[in-house]
């Protein structure tokens, strides 16, 4: 009985695995048990499948299957799976390894993104994220500069500023208005205008002195005297002032005239201007009678 007890407690080898009453001798990395081993065979081996590994000596009759590393986001092969060896993954560009297994990672997080006026002060790697800090002072970043920039100086530049900068946005530049130009092309429009206004009024004096009925010799002297008084007026309160004495028609001449006048002037329509102009002082000197 004691001898039995004695075969029942034997112990195998590290490279051997307990079949029965029977220490069969393990198989090699790679490769799986195919047959076990009996009193009068050792055991059989074959390798393992393709995507399948054993890592060490064993008596495994299947080998275990390859880890996938792209069935995690974030993760990608660091090493691929051969027989001998299972896959190890690693954090793709842009993410960092939050659960670490050996040398390998089993989970990934994206690294953060630097919102606008702040500049990355530390970019992220495989084990750590990415740092942010704001912008100060006269400087500026979109979220994705190592570090923040100076505004643009438009005056240095010979521009001018449109929009100042902040700390997201750099400064603003366009192009310089040159004031002398439009000085030396408005200048001579106004006189012109003021000329063919002059001759305009003047026409409309005549032509209204034209228009009045026959008057006898000796009221010349009061006619002229109360005309010399209603020039002296329309001198003072201006041609609008006058014209809107005189009839809704005349009046509502003027505003017209203003209206397109300022119109053609402010979209730089000079030649439509002075067409304009000469038109008008045509149709009024049309409209006179002339002795």
């Amino acid at each position: 009985m004691l001898n039995v007890i004695t075969a029942d407690a034997q112990t195998c080898h590290r490279a051997e695995y307990r079949v029965g009453q029977e220490c069969c001798p393990m198989c090699p990395p790679g490769n799986r048990v195919n047959k076990h081993c009996t009193e009068f065979t050792s055991t059989s081996c074959e390798p393992c499948a393709d995507g399948t590994f054993l890592d060490q000596l064993n008596g495994q009759t299947e080998c275990f299957p390859c880890k996938t590393c792209d069935a995690d986001p974030g993760l990608k092969v660091k090493r691929p799976c051969t027989t001998t060896s299972d896959a190890v993954c690693g954090p793709q560009d842009g993410f960092f390894c939050v659960d670490r297994r050996g040398d390998g990672c089993v989970a990934a997080q994206k690294h953060r993104s630097c919102k606008a006026g702040q500049y990355i002060s530390r970019r992220g790697t495989a084990i750590t994220d990415t740092e942010c800090s704001d912008c100060t002072g006269e400087t500026y970043s979109n979220g994705t500069f190592p570090s923040c920039q100076p505004h643009t100086k438009c005056e240095s530049e010979g521009l001018q500023q449109i929009r100042p900068g902040n700390h997201a946005a750099d400064s603003e530049c366009g192009p310089k208005h040159d004031s002398s130009n439009k000085t030396v092309i408005i200048v001579p429009v106004i006189l012109v205008a003021v000329i063919i206004v002059a001759v305009a009024v003047a026409a409309a004096v005549m032509c209204r002195r034209n228009k009045r009925p026959k008057q006898s010799a000796g009221r010349i002297t009061l006619v002229r005297h109360k005309e010399e008084i209603r020039m002296a007026n329309f001198l003072r309160k201006g041609c609008a002032s006058w014209l809107e004495t005189r009839s809704y028609s005349y009046s509502l001449s003027f505003i017209y005239f203003r209206s397109y006048s300022l119109f053609f002037i402010y979209f730089r329509s000079y030649s439509l201007f002075f067409i304009y102009l000469i038109c008008n002082l045509w149709i009024l000197l049309k409209n006179c009678e002339f002795p």
